[in-house]
């Protein structure tokens, strides 16, 4: 893909949770926290933010501007 590898995007197509499942899915993931640190191994996992959580339906990888407009 020489002339295009600086608009390369790791990219998918998904779909964004609503309102009470990411709530749902925060308080879930503060017990977690909590008992994770509490067990000491809170370090071990690397958390997203929870409005930054959505439902991936395909992972298309590595793509181009081109591969991209074709998806939308």
């Amino acid at each position: 893909m020489s002339g295009d590898a600086g608009n390369i995007l790791r990219t998918f197509i998904a779909i964004d949770l609503p309102a009470p499942v990411l709530d749902a899915l925060a308080t879930t993931q503060d017990q977690l926290q909590k008992h994770l640190r509490g067990a000491g191994c809170d370090r071990a996992v690397r958390w997203s933010p929870v409005k930054n959580l959505h439902l991936t339906l395909r992972f298309l990888g590595d793509t181009n501007a081109r591969q991209r407009e074709q998806v939308v």
